[in-house]
């Protein structure tokens, strides 16, 4: 093997949710997304021509490389997902490739991004150790890490109205800033870029392809009146430490090499085909929810595609977020987080590591459409953490590859944002009279982690995984929160849908109103299965504030997909 000293090199894009979600129009969140994965290809370009110029070939990731020599100018390990990882003959080659794409992020989207990059000599020892060096200096350059904003406008200066940045040009009768007029070009070249990828080459999808994803919120399928959009945002478990374990015993540096695009290639596919699996399962199922009038369906008026109630935004990586009409949100959450689990247990992937132990989380925020997303988006990264966290102290310490455990919190917001998540739900979600529940905790590498509990929260839920009959966390699991959500809908139940609210108005009132609508329902012979104490006043915390928020919100959409 050469024993030159190459150059490892970490880069990752900063800025990208801000960039993408600082606008409520449709077309610049896409535009924004689209022109990332465009920065992203743009960079193979750059390290396409750069290869030119010493007289190489690219290597392209689906290549195989040679594991007992490298001898090369440049190997691209990864690039997705906002971050790339670099193989470089020599330092001046790193330095010169990362200022020109520095130079074209900022030329690209005027200084709203900002590329930070870690590197580490190497002299292909123990690619473990350099990778974790890596992540150390890349931590330590975020911490230390300040982006300066474009300059604002002076006196004279017209300002553009959602972003404050001034005015450089005057498109579709609207003075535009820089960052908006390019997110909106983006997005005038991605049409067709999330349909051809999710809907012409979906092999889980037979017969009709003549869908497409809307370019506006109001197309979302919303009848008169109706006005909820579902955020979503799901994220991977532990995908650091997956591959982490997964070069850590491997002795030979250029197998590691090779280990790991295989190992981004793969995870690639997995998300994407998931993904695809989600949107087949929904065309099978949409006249169903048509006929249940949980949606309207739309159509393009131009080309008579029907319009589908979904609208992806990030498919990166193992990084997802997507809109959705609002009564669909959590369902297609649920449906995506099992897909996944089918998808990675196909016999196609072969990386053991990968399949045996990937899972996700994330979160559902239930909003106006017409709320800012800039200030949206940050609560939706708190779900996110909050069911990741939840997953690290309630999951079993051994995992069993058929029961991987994947995460799920949700918010419905009816009103303004006035606080961070923790804040809000301590000060919404307690029950008057109500001993404070124990909180969830656990010690894991020496480190002490910490979950609040609130007396009318059981949320973050998990999707999947199943503890055994007499497992403390058991009453978190998923199937518990659905049998009791689809017994209050059904007939036999004999809840209206006044008493619910009723019931959770109760909620915050105090324990003996809780108690008093529970008899006076019971009564009237309607009774709620398991109710953890609610009619004697001995509960400390219970499921169905989380069930009465959501019933309005919740649609299942079955699985229904196999590859053809």
């Amino acid at each position: 093997m050469n024993q030159e000293q190459y150059t490892l090199a970490l880069y990752d894009i900063r800025g990208i949710q801000n960039f993408i979600f600082n606008t409520n129009k449709l077309k610049e969140n896409v535009g924004g997304s689209f022109l990332i994965e465009s920065i992203l290809e743009d960079f193979k370009v750059i390290l396409k021509r750069k290869l030119e110029k010493v007289g190489e070939n690219y290597i392209n990731f689906s290549d195989v490389i040679d594991i007992n020599q490298i001898d090369i100018e440049i190997l691209p390990i990864y690039i997705a997902g906002g971050n790339a990882l670099i193989l470089y003959k020599n330092k001046e080659l790193e330095k010169e490739v990362t200022q020109t794409f520095s130079q074209y992020i900022l030329e690209k989207t005027g200084n709203e991004l900002a590329i930070m990059v870690a590197t580490q000599d190497i002299l292909f020892k123990e690619l473990s150790k350099d990778i974790e060096k890596l992540n150390r200096r890349m931590h330590k350059n975020k911490a230390q890490f300040i982006q300066y904003k474009p300059q604002g406008g002076i006196g004279i200066t017209r300002l553009e109205n959602q972003t404050e940045l001034p005015a450089q040009f005057h498109s579709e009768q609207k003075y535009l800033s820089f960052p908006t007029y390019i997110k909106r070009k983006y997005e005038e070249k991605s049409k067709n870029y999330y349909e051809n990828r999710l809907i012409e080459n979906n092999n889980y999808l037979k017969g009709n392809k003549n869908w497409e994803f809307p370019r506006n919120l109001d197309k979302l399928g919303f009848h008169k009146g109706e006005h909820h959009i579902a955020l979503v945002h799901l994220d991977g478990n532990s995908m650091g430490e997956l591959v982490k374990n997964l070069i850590k015993n491997e002795s030979d540096y250029a197998r590691g090499l090779y280990i790991y695009r295989k190992f981004s290639t793969e995870l690639e596919f997995i998300i994407l085909n998931a993904m695809r699996r989600t949107i087949a399962d929904l065309i099978y199922n949409i006249n169903d929810l048509e006929k249940e009038e949980i949606i309207k369906q739309e159509k393009n008026k131009k080309n008579y595609k029907s319009l589908l109630p979904i609208r992806p935004i990030i498919l990166s990586g193992d990084d997802i977020t997507f809109i959705s009409h609002g009564l669909l949100g959590v369902g297609l959450a649920e449906n995506f987080i099992k897909n996944l689990n089918k998808e990675r247990q196909e016999e196609k992937y072969k990386i053991d590591l990968l399949k045996n132990n990937i899972s996700i989380s994330g979160g559902v925020l239930v909003t106006n459409y017409k709320f800012p997303f800039a200030r949206s988006y940050p609560l939706l990264e708190e779900l996110t953490k909050s069911a990741k966290l939840k997953g690290k102290i309630c999951n079993p310490n051994t995992k069993n590859n058929d029961n991987l455990f994947s995460w799920l919190d949700f918010q419905i917001l009816n009103s303004g944002i006035s606080s961070d998540l923790e804040t809000m739900r301590r000060q919404q979600y307690n029950c008057p009279g109500c001993l404070k529940p124990v909180a969830l905790e656990k010690i894991i590498n020496n480190n002490y982690i910490r979950m609040e509990q609130y007396n009318l929260l059981y949320r973050p839920w998990a999707i999947l995984g199943k503890w055994g009959k007499n497992e403390t966390y058991s009453r978190f699991e998923w199937v518990y929160f659905e049998k009791k959500i689809n017994h209050l809908k059904s007939y036999s139940s004999k809840w209206p849908r006044s008493q619910l609210k009723n019931l959770q108005k109760s909620f915050h009132i105090s324990k003996d109103k809780v108690r008093e609508v529970i008899l006076e329902n019971k009564r009237r012979n309607r009774e709620l299965e398991d109710a953890l104490g609610l009619e004697s006043k001995e509960w400390t915390q219970t499921p169905y504030y989380d069930i009465i928020e959501l019933i309005d919100y919740y649609n299942k959409i079955p699985l229904t997909t196999e590859e053809i």
